[in-house]
């Protein structure tokens, strides 16, 4: 009997359909990975909330500063109400330090703004708008540098200018979750935001805008939008009386 072989335009026909099968489904597997990492960011996020929560019962409501006099960070102040330390780090921050980083001593992914830094959580007006964490670093929890922000297009150390070089164009800003990040709320809520440019925007942190700051002047960050600095520039928290006026929200109106 005579065995029938495939021929060589069969085997191209077959290589073709599957070239074209993994061209069509490998950006929807793409598409579906990058939803679960943003998914488990957003539920980071609410972890780390849910321990800021914790911290401020013990404290009648006072924020940690983002770094003390004793050089604490905020990610170790709340470390012993964090249930699961990989929550400090953000999925897909493509890093090598988050590549190498370990259980015991993860990379901290997120900033604590500025403007809030030791404000105590009853006084604010607008918690539900008040940010307490935005995605921004690549270092190792307890590390000073990019604990902190000054506003909210910054990013991973290395290219958190880049808002300042590249004010129109958000592609090379080095978001992790396309062009937009994920921020924690005062509430305990967490969401992802797209990037807004030139457009003040007291539903978007990217847009938020404090006109005493001079943050419309300031050469940082997408036309000085998204600003959450100290308004007196201390780095180490007490705040400025226009910031407790304010009530210790990112964004001038409520």
């Amino acid at each position: 009997m005579k065995k029938r072989a495939f021929t060589l335009i069969e085997l191209l026909v077959v290589i073709a359909i599957i070239a074209i099968l993994a061209a069509i489904l490998f950006p929807v597997f793409a598409k579906a990975r990058e939803r679960a990492m943003l998914t488990t960011c957003i539920s980071n996020n609410k972890q780390l909330g849910t321990a800021f929560a914790l911290y401020t019962d013990d404290t009648d409501g006072k924020l940690p500063h983002w770094i003390d006099l004793n050089n604490v960070t905020w990610d170790l102040a709340i470390w012993n109400y964090v249930k699961t330390k990989s929550a400090y780090t953000c999925p897909s921050n493509k890093s090598p330090e988050a590549r190498r980083a370990k259980a015991d001593n993860p990379i901290r992914s997120y900033s604590f703004p500025q403007n809030v830094t030791a404000m105590n959580v009853n006084s604010f007006k607008a918690p539900a708008k008040t940010v307490l964490l935005f995605e921004k670093g690549i270092y190792p929890v307890g590390t000073g540098a990019d604990s902190t922000g000054e506003w909210f297009g910054q990013t991973v150390a290395g290219t958190q200018d880049a808002t300042k070089a590249y004010p129109y164009n958000p592609e090379k800003w080095g978001t992790f979750h396309g062009l937009g990040k994920v921020f924690l709320f005062a509430d305990g809520h967490a969401k992802w935001f797209p990037v807004v440019i030139k457009a003040i925007n007291n539903d978007n942190p990217f847009g938020y805008y404090f006109p005493e700051s001079g943050a419309g002047n300031w050469p940082h960050g997408a036309n000085g939008l998204g600003y959450c600095g100290a308004l007196d520039g201390s780095h180490a928290g007490n705040p400025s009386a226009t910031e407790l006026s304010k009530g210790g929200a990112n964004l001038p109106l409520y």
